[in-house]
């Protein structure tokens, strides 16, 4: 990729005031670009100072240089952006700078200063596009000629259900069948809900022996490492 930061031109001498060098300007992507060239020097004219590049060509701009005048920081400025059949119309109002659509950073490709040389000077000069400026450009009409007066605001999925009913714990009961029975908790007698005495558990004998052992608190029980109380 050629990134040049400025263009060359030859000290003229007493027969020659005018220089002329050439500004390729290259193209190798796939997207058609909208260019423009703008210069601070009066004594530099531009042909052509504005175009269409199309994808995978080369552009020559031509370059004169009237070095009687001595312009100090001279540079040239070259902005491009991508441009569609869409943008066409838009781009062409934006060659000729009205204030409202007029030239961006985001737009600048590259600034060529303008120096002169008593020796070897180039004849072209190579700058590949879109060097810095931006390629990508926002769409200010992404539904452009599209009719969009048959759409309609969307509704929630769940905009046609409603809240069940709780179902009382009558129903429940009445939805059991007839031979179901309830399981209660064991220790608890179905009949009047009373609890019943624990037996001893089988591991009572651990118990005894922890008690010969360990000597327990009167106000303290003594509980089987299964779990289970007296």
């Amino acid at each position: 990729m050629s990134h040049p930061k400025g263009i060359i031109f030859p000290e003229s001498n007493n027969n020659k005031s005018v220089v002329r060098r050439r500004l390729l300007l290259r193209n190798n992507t796939k997207t058609d670009f909208a260019v423009k060239l703008r210069t601070n020097s009066p004594e530099l004219a531009i042909d052509p100072a504005q175009g269409f590049l199309q994808a995978g060509h080369v552009q020559s701009v031509k370059l004169s240089l009237d070095s009687v005048y001595k312009t100090p920081n001279r540079s040239i400025k070259i902005y491009c952006r991508p441009v569609d059949k869409r943008s066409e119309a838009e781009c062409r109002r934006w060659f000729l700078a009205p204030p409202e659509i007029s030239e961006s950073n985001n737009q600048l490709a590259q600034t060529l200063q303008i120096k002169t040389s008593v020796g070897f000077t180039p004849l072209e000069t190579v700058l590949d596009l879109p060097c810095h400026a931006i390629a990508i450009q926002a769409e200010q009409y992404p539904t452009f000629m599209a009719s969009d007066s048959d759409t309609v605001t969307a509704r929630q999925i769940d905009s046609g259900t409603t809240t069940a009913c709780m179902i009382s714990e009558a129903e429940l009961l009445a939805m059991l069948p007839p031979d179901w029975v309830l399981n209660t908790a064991q220790g608890i007698d179905e009949k009047n809900g009373n609890i019943l005495s624990f037996s001893r558990p089988t591991c009572g004998w651990l118990e005894k022996f922890f008690d010969l052992i360990f000597p327990p608190d009167e106000t303290q029980e003594t509980v089987a490492p299964c779990g289970a109380s007296r």
